[in-house]
């Protein structure tokens, strides 16, 4: 799709095909190229949001194809994908600039994760619950009033997903009015649907509705799909609780790490679960044991549970690859549960 594309720089052609299919189901196609000089012909050739290639290659290193990456577009995100964690060539392509680091073997979750948190980093406009809320022809329902035009959902520049017949296909909101709005997507199959369900990620939920497709062509290397605007737009679910920010630490074992311990950065926690950011990356599904603790004032607040990581996503910091993981705990204790509470009470009401 124009403006955006992926291009994924991999000579291993297994690791090539479920790159490429697991990209397709999530409705990401890329293409797929398997040496340096290709890929620096494709980045001159067409505009590319997001770039995926191996340190490694058999012609071209991989710290030359980031720097020349950088000079064509300095904004297009790049995540390397090495087998070498000690590797001098990775270091070198690090230090040129990337946003995240995966090291083989790797969880496909973990990749997905990481390459839908930067695409959708560079839209500007995230629809909330407040915005989304579409006019009924006629008689309004109760509480819900009129939205000017200019607020019209989906707003220009959102990405959203479209749904039919058991695929999906990601795509980029581009015009509409008070009837319809367009969309830009990758090539499409040849058999259309009458209608379909979108869906869009907003600041506070996830949103859906379904429409009617009312014209689709083919222009170049996209489709543009012509959608009938909704009347109104379903909150299907809501973000996570609220979460208090709390700067701490946490020591994690991992299930079959035979008693491997690896300590992390506390980001934020619910009653639920917390935010970790550390040095290795922990797969969709790991058990974990953790120890938990964050300073607040001089009160030091600590506790213990087991859970399971439900996301990972990969990026960079200060030169150095981290991973972001959500976990979810089993047991968190009744007087941590309190005063976490307590904490996000404080804070909504200033």
């Amino acid at each position: 799709m124009k403006g955006f594309r992926i291009l994924v720089v991999e000579d291993e052609v297994l690791l090539q095909q479920v790159m490429e299919d697991a990209a397709r189901l999530v409705g990401l196609p890329c293409e797929v190229v398997r040496t340096g000089q290709e890929a620096l012909e494709r980045l001159r050739q067409h505009a590319y949001d997001l770039l995926i290639q191996d340190v490694r290659l058999p012609d071209i290193s991989g710290a030359a194809i980031v720097q020349a990456a950088h000079q064509i577009d300095p904004t297009m995100p790049i995540i390397l994908i090495t087998a070498y964690a000690a590797e001098a060539e990775l270091q070198q392509a690090v230090q040129q600039g990337v946003d995240a680091v995966l090291f083989k073997p790797f969880d496909i979750d973990t990749l997905l994760t990481s390459m839908r948190h930067l695409l959708l980093k560079r839209q500007a406009t995230s629809a909330t619950h407040a915005a989304v809320q579409m006019p009924r022809e006629g008689v309004l329902e109760a509480g819900v009033h009129p939205i000017p035009t200019w607020l019209a959902i989906p707003p220009v520049g959102e990405v959203v997903t479209l749904h039919f017949e058991g695929r999906r296909l990601i795509g980029r909101v581009h015009a509409g009015n008070e009837l319809t709005f367009a969309v830009e997507t990758p090539p499409a199959p040849e058999v259309l649907p009458a209608r379909l369900r979108v869906e869009l990620t907003g600041r506070d939920a996830l949103y859906q509705f379904s429409t009617r497709l009312l014209e689709h062509s083919h222009r170049g290397e996209s489709d543009w799909w012509l959608l009938r605007r909704p009347r109104q737009i379903r909150r299907i679910q809501r973000r996570r609780e609220p979460r208090l920010p709390a700067r701490g630490r946490a020591v994690i074992s991992a299930a079959g790490r035979l008693l491997r311990t690896t300590e992390g950065e506390l980001i934020d926690l619910s009653t639920h679960g917390v935010a970790l950011k550390l040095p290795v990356e922990l797969n969709r599904g790991t058990p974990l044991r953790l120890l938990i603790e964050w300073q607040e004032g001089e009160a030091l607040h600590r506790f213990q549970s087991e859970g399971v990581v439900r996301h990972t996503m990969a990026l960079t910091e200060a030169g150095a690859p981290v991973y972001l993981c959500g976990v979810e705990l089993f047991h968190i204790p009744r007087a941590i549960r309190a005063l976490i509470r307590e904490r996000v009470r404080q804070q909504l009401l200033g």
